[in-house]
C-alpha cells in the first residue's frame, strides 16, 4: 500500500509565507518594477523625510511612500549597486523585497489573528491564502 506522506503545520506555514514572498517579489520584479516616470520619482527617491508629517509640505498625507521610496534608495546604493553598477535596477530589487516583506508580514498577522480566534491552524492558512488572492486579484 501507498504511504501518504502528511506535512506538520509548522512546514506548511512556512511553505505559504515562503510562497506568498515569492510570489510578490516576482510580480514586483517581472509585471510592476519601480519606473521612474517624473521629477517627483526622483525627488522621493533621494529626499530623506521623518517619520512624521509636515504640515505645509506638498503631499504630507502619502508618508509610507514618502519615506519607503528613500529607504529603499540608500539600502540599493549601499548593498546592491556595488555588485550590479545598474541604479533603477538596484532600487527596483530593493523595493521588491522590502513591499514583498510588508505584504508577507501583512499576511501572518492575519493569520495569527485567524488562529487566535480559533478558527485551527489549516483552515486559518486557506482563509489566509483566499484573503490574500481576493485582496490582490482586483
Amino acid at each position: 500500500m501507498l504511504k501518504t506522506i502528511s506535512i506538520p503545520i509548522k512546514a506548511k506555514e512556512i511553505l505559504l509565507f515562503s510562497f506568498i514572498f515569492l510570489f510578490f517579489f516576482i510580480f514586483f520584479t517581472n509585471d510592476s518594477p519601480l519606473i521612474i516616470a517624473d521629477h517627483d520619482d526622483w525627488e522621493l527617491l533621494s529626499k530623506n523625510r521623518s517619520f512624521f508629517s509636515i504640515i505645509g509640505t506638498w503631499n504630507p498625507i502619502k508618508l509610507f511612500t514618502e519615506t519607503l521610496m528613500s529607504l529603499c534608495t540608500d539600502i540599493a546604493t549601499s548593498l546592491i549597486l556595488p555588485f550590479n553598477n545598474d541604479f533603477i535596477f538596484s532600487v527596483a530589487i530593493t523595493s521588491s523585497i522590502i513591499l514583498s516583506l510588508f505584504i508577507t508580514l501583512y499576511c501572518y498577522f492575519l493569520y495569527k489573528l485567524l488562529v487566535n480566534i480559533s478558527i485551527g491552524k489549516l483552515d486559518s492558512i486557506l482563509n489566509c491564502f483566499a484573503f490574500i488572492v481576493f485582496h490582490f486579484l482586483v
